[in-house]
């Protein structure tokens, strides 16, 4: 029993420290800058990124043989001017030496789809002004948008993210809304925050959604009842039905699409349940997985799979936070030589995931 007793509290105790953020006295600062040493490496990878998936997405629409690509990134034009910088980086776990077949990996960053990729950029900021919004009615203090404009930010980014593609936004809204109500009920129980604070910022939330929910409104309308889909509707399926047409063995495509996350997630619970943007990714990612597993459109649309995109969107939300979390203990460690084996682990787990998603596309075969 002491033993039992013993491994309790050590996974008591790393749940609590997980919950603290690496800016904290527990950890040492790297540098008396590293608040602004973050933002800089952060910043110069995102730019190293944005110059190698540019010549990648160029690479593949001036292609020959690429048609899907090619309409895909015609249609796009018409919503955003340059659809090939919006592609970005992580890809499933790709081991061929595991099986000779792409078992249906999803990844949250398909290469193929512009408008998919174009939609995550907005959605992203969506969710960025959200978390401010839940933040300011927990009394703490805004991380992205300060100038006390993030109702607008927030109705105008989701706007955006609906208008190049509604999928993201098709998990954001549930996930956020799940997110308030929980807040909602934890008020009323325990009085913090106050529910006056949280449905007064519910109801705001909800008339800045009014824009991108009248604009999905009609175009499901114009779509599925008056345009070229008019023998098609939402259906629910059986469990998973439509997943199975693209993989045979879902419990492994979830571990090798998001394995990085997966392993962050286990090792920060903490983080993931206490804090406002580890616990809406989280939320995300299941809405996602939830509207994959039991959604589909009816006739031959159905074949295409195309609620896989609010999975894809969750996956991102849960890719994203995660990054930045390992960024943020990196940058602002506490010393010892398991945190430094644990980060180093943590990083080479993301760049699998970087390197599987490139070699699935044969990026690599001129150069290896």
């Amino acid at each position: 029993m002491s033993m039992i007793k013993k491994w309790t509290n050590k996974l008591i105790d790393r749940f609590r420290e997980s919950r603290k953020d690496p800016s904290e006295s527990h950890y040492v600062q790297t540098s008396p800058s590293s608040p602004q040493l973050s933002f800089i490496v952060c910043a110069g990878l995102a730019a190293l990124v944005f110059l190698l998936y540019y010549q990648i997405a160029f690479a593949f629409c001036t292609a020959n043989g690429l048609q899907d690509m090619k309409a895909h990134a015609k249609f796009a034009l018409e919503f955003y001017l340059n659809p090939e910088v919006f592609f970005s980086f992580a890809g499933p776990l790709i081991m061929r030496w595991y099986s000779d077949g792409y078992m249906g990996q999803f990844t949250p960053n398909p290469l193929h789809n512009p408008t998919h990729i174009a939609c995550k950029g907005f959605g992203l900021l969506a969710m960025m002004a959200g978390i401010d919004i839940i933040r300011s009615y927990r009394n703490q203090k805004a991380l992205f948008f300060k100038g006390g404009k993030q109702y607008f930010w927030f109705g105008l980014f989701s706007f955006f993210s609906v208008l190049a593609k509604p999928t993201f936004m098709y998990m954001l809204l549930p996930a956020g809304i799940i997110m308030v109500l929980l807040d909602l009920l934890k008020a009323a129980v325990k009085k913090t925050p106050s529910v006056k604070a949280v449905w007064s910022a519910a109801w705001r939330l909800a008339v800045a959604a009014l824009p991108s929910c009248a604009y999905i409104l009609t175009e499901y309308i114009a779509l599925f009842f008056f345009g070229t889909e008019s023998d098609t509707s939402v259906i629910f399926t059986k469990p998973l039905e439509v997943w199975h047409f693209f993989s045979y063995d879902v419990p492994t495509s979830i571990l090798l699409g998001m394995f990085f996350p997966i392993w962050m997630l286990l090792t920060n619970l903490g983080y993931f349940y206490e804090t406002v943007e580890g616990r809406l990714s989280v939320l995300g990612y299941m809405v996602g997985v939830l509207e994959f597993s039991v959604l589909a459109e009816s006739g031959s649309r159905k074949d295409a799979g195309n609620f896989s995109w609010c999975m894809m969107a969750g996956m991102t939300l849960f890719f994203t936070v995660s990054v930045c979390r390992l960024t943020l203990s990196t940058l602002r460690q506490k010393p010892g030589v398991k945190h430094a084996a644990y980060v180093l682990f943590s990083w080479f787990l993301l760049f699998l995931h970087v390197y599987s998603g490139l070699s699935l596309y044969n990026v690599f075969s001129s150069i290896l």
